[in-house]
């Protein structure tokens, strides 16, 4: 009779532990595709890939996590890696949240849906005249069929 509780405790346990394990989704990259697949298409498992690749400065792994069209290929990604990914922008990614990545609809890229746009707004100021400048770097993001990737970048200022 004193086993009962240490029984039920143990099949309530591993009932806890089974539906935890159930609702975790771990990303894997095929190598017949270009871009993340995730269980559920989750954004957040995409980002966390996208940040580890990017502050790695793993340029395989950030080409891989792609989405390529005739705008946003291999080879202008090749020729401009460095200065869209250059050392702010890695450590602005580092720290941001996927949360914190807003969903803009009205994005100029037209070959995914779920669009996110993410910046990084730079101000500099010229002292021999005392203007100031300001420059933007912005990498869109979004999701084609049930998969998310980086799907181009825009340079403005």
């Amino acid at each position: 009779m004193k086993k009962i509780p240490y029984l039920i405790f143990g099949v309530l346990s591993l009932f806890v532990i089974s539906c935890t394990n159930s609702t975790n989704e771990e990303a894997t990259v095929t190598e017949n595709e270009s871009i993340i697949t995730t269980p559920e298409s989750n954004w957040r498992t995409f980002w966390t890939t996208f940040q580890a690749a990017v502050n790695n400065k793993d340029v395989e792994m950030t080409k891989e996590l792609c989405i390529w069209s005739e705008s946003f290929d291999e080879a202008a990604f090749n020729d401009q890696y460095e200065m869209y990914f250059n050392s702010e922008m890695r450590e602005l990614i580092g720290k941001t949240k996927a949360d914190a990545v807003p969903e803009t609809p009205d994005a100029p890229m037209n070959h995914a849906t779920k669009l996110r746009t993410f910046q990084l707004l730079e101000t500099t100021e010229d002292e021999e005249n005392g203007e100031v400048y300001e420059s933007a770097l912005m990498l869109y993001f979004g999701k084609k069929g049930e998969k998310y990737g980086l799907i181009g970048w825009m340079a403005a200022g």
